[in-house]
């Protein structure tokens, strides 16, 4: 298996989570999970490496993939499907919370294919796959909508 891909998935979602690492492990790669509950899904799915990351706190992001690295060699693949939902008012959502979702949900996508991406280049391979939902195109989640996939 050493020959695989090294692929980092950051999800929450327990069944996305478990069916991506199936997937990537029956096709012979390496898969990590990095996720604020990662020990948990861990728990359920066991990949070979997981890790909590808070992605509602982008100043994070460089040190937590510097120690997946660290762990596990360079990232071949980067998923990005985290994000968080809050089904609220306007009125009935604070500030705090709006900048937390906007941090998790585009921010910091965002800043790990900034991190990820000059690795890949350098080494001449690579791919960062940016998994949205249906909430990405609504007006009520246009955190989302930017990382979407673009539509013909």
């Amino acid at each position: 298996m050493t020959d695989g891909l090294d692929i980092l998935v950051v999800d929450d979602n327990l069944a996305a989570a478990q069916t991506t690492g199936w997937l990537v492990e029956a096709l012979g790669h390496r898969f990590s999970l990095a996720a604020s509950a990662a020990e948990a899904l861990a728990r359920e799915i066991g990949p070979a490496d997981a890790a909590a990351w808070d992605l509602s706190r982008p100043d994070t992001l460089p040190e937590a993939l510097e120690a997946a690295v660290a762990r596990r060699g360079p990232v071949d693949v980067l998923v990005n499907c985290e994000g968080i939902m809050e089904v609220r008012t306007l009125a009935g959502t604070p500030w705090s919370l709006g900048a937390r979702l906007l941090d998790a949900d585009l921010v910091s996508p965002l800043r790990l294919m900034s991190l990820a991406a000059p690795p890949m280049i350098a080494r001449g391979r690579g791919l960062v796959v940016n998994v949205s939902s249906m909430a990405g195109v609504t007006p009520l989640r246009a955190s989302r909508y930017p990382i979407r996939p673009p539509c013909p």
